[in-house]
């Protein structure tokens, strides 16, 4: 919406998106005593939310075009507000679906707030450029400055020592690379969906390949070192199975004559022989070290955070046959220990949303993401415009990600990070966006 010709609706959503990444170090650790500073984000999410509503109610355009997205939404927080009512926490249980639901306002606020290409470029370089620093802060705040700087900061520690989410089981010399976040899982994977977008759209973007080069060997630098593997899993699943459907996409037509290319095997064996190598010779030194004794742990299941997975899933799995309508909306996830003792938790953000809300709630709740993956895959097809496809294909690779992590741990419990991650849903389904581009498209033909 325009307010004497300045696009305010645009510049306070790019204040969103460019400070959430810093929000907890900024807003929480360093200006935590200031209390208004704590609500930033949902009064600049509702001043943008109002501006978005008046500027539809204007243009006459109706304020949704419904869509399964939206019914989805709709029946999801009707759910959770009759969880509410019958809760014996009722304040607890409304912050929880505040929790759930203020990144679905996001969704709508970028889904069609006024948006063109050159401004989404101003946006994709400005997160571009925002994660290289905040990545070269995490690495240096890691190997240079070490924990102490973050107790200095400010971060909750226990006797002058950060807890123990900030370090690997039987490495308590290394610290997990965190940046600006609350925890190393957390800005893990915030630069999965950063990397995502490098790859599928700012790669367009930035003229500069090496420019590009250099910023994904930090990103991917940085989440090595968070030693987050559930981003890692999802990252490698996400990029293998949209790598083969853009294969598969791009040579439809040919796959019955499809021949292995001799030259691309050969390099990607050399790839692996030299990385093979590498680990082999460097095994006993530095973080190399520690990634082979970590991962060596893991699959031998002497790693306590993985037999912990282990034992959730199992725990999970007993709760929910005991109690398939939920355990009460307010009493699970790392959310409810700022009110209770011992709430019902697991490492699995399908779990959880059981437990808040039942099994037909949780199926609400994830229909949501089901339905922006099929009308993203949808609009990857009917497209003729390689920029929209590219919309789509996006917010295909968004969610299988986003899904994949899921499974191993309570993002859904990260406010700030599903305000990011939908506000870039929204904005690779923004309906000013698609159209601006389809009318230049018409212009050049």
């Amino acid at each position: 919406m325009y307010i004497r010709n300045i696009p305010w609706s645009y510049y306070l959503s790019a204040i969103l998106l460019f400070l959430l990444p810093i929000h907890y170090i900024l807003f929480v650790i360093i200006l935590g005593d200031i209390t208004v500073f704590k609500y930033w984000k949902e009064i600049d999410l509702f001043i943008i939310f109002l501006l978005t509503f008046f500027s539809l109610l204007k243009s006459k355009k109706g304020i949704f075009s419904i869509n399964w997205t939206y019914l989805f939404i709709a029946l999801f927080t009707l759910v959770s507000l009759y969880y509410t009512v019958i809760s014996d926490i009722k304040m607890t249980a409304l912050y929880h679906v505040r929790i759930y639901v203020e990144p679905f306002i996001s969704y709508f606020v970028f889904k069609n707030v006024s948006l063109n290409i050159n401004r989404y470029n101003k946006l994709c370089r400005g997160l571009f450029y925002l994660t290289v620093l905040i990545s070269i802060y995490g690495i240096f705040q890691s190997l240079v400055l070490k924990p102490q700087f973050l107790v200095w900061l400010g971060y909750p520690s226990n006797n002058g020592q950060l807890g123990d989410v900030f370090f690997l089981s039987g490495f308590p010399d290394f610290q997990r690379v965190t940046s600006t976040f609350v925890y190393p899982n957390t800005f893990a994977y915030f630069l999965g969906m950063i990397i995502i977008l490098v790859i599928v759209q700012i790669k367009k973007i930035i003229i500069n390949k090496g420019l590009v080069i250099a910023g994904l060997a930090i990103f991917f630098i940085a989440m090595f070192l968070t030693f987050s593997r559930s981003s890692w899993i999802g990252i490698l699943a996400t990029l293998a199975i949209c790598g083969i459907f853009k294969f598969i996409e791009n040579n439809i037509n040919s796959l019955k004559k499809f021949r292995l290319n001799k030259k691309i095997a050969g390099i990607s064996a050399c790839i692996i022989a030299i990385l093979a190598v590498f680990l082999y010779v460097f095994r006993n030194y530095g973080i190399i070290k520690i990634f082979i004794q970590y991962m060596h742990k893991t699959f031998s299941l002497r790693d306590t955070s993985a037999v912990g997975h282990i034992v959730s899933i199992n725990n999970s799995l007993s709760t929910i046959r005991d109690h398939p309508f939920g355990t009460g909306l307010g009493t699970n996830g790392p959310k409810a220990l700022l009110s209770m003792a011992a709430p019902h938790l697991t490492e699995s953000s399908y779990f959880l949303m059981i437990f808040e809300v039942g099994i037909i709630g949780a199926i609400l709740y994830f229909a949501i993401y089901f339905s922006v993956l099929v009308r993203s895959f949808l609009l990857t097809r009917s497209a003729h415009n390689e920029f929209v496809k590219n919309l789509g294909f996006f917010n295909i690779c968004l969610v299988i990600f986003s899904l994949v992590v899921f499974f191993f741990l309570p993002h859904i419990q990260d406010v700030e990070t599903l305000i990011f991650l939908f506000s870039l849903l929204g904005i690779h389904e923004n309906v000013n966006l698609i159209k601006s581009t389809r009318n230049l498209e018409g212009e050049h033909h």
